[in-house]
């Protein structure tokens, strides 16, 4: 369902695939509805990736969208998560 919000956005908005090409017009306007949406869907779909055990591209996601803003979106949070050393069971 993220994937699709995602896809649906950027065909809707015409914007580019790249994340190079995408970053700049998703900074100039973080308080627009459509950029914020897009945002959510994209951690989202972090967040699933991880889940299902593709934690570099979680990765790759949680950092793109530090690269905006890292507190807003859970991003900061999820990174660290997926970060963090394991904790061993005593």
């Amino acid at each position: 369902m993220a994937i699709a919000v995602i896809e649906r956005i950027q065909q809707a908005e015409q914007w580019p695939t790249q994340w190079d090409d995408l970053k700049p017009i998703l900074l100039a306007d973080l308080d627009d509805q459509s950029v914020r949406l897009y945002l959510s869907a994209y951690m989202a779909s972090g967040l699933m990736l991880a889940r299902l055990g593709n934690v570099a591209e979680a990765e790759r996601i949680t950092a793109h969208v530090q690269q905006l803003n890292a507190k807003e979106f859970g991003a900061e949070t999820l990174f660290s998560i997926l970060n963090s050393p394991l904790e061993d069971e005593d």
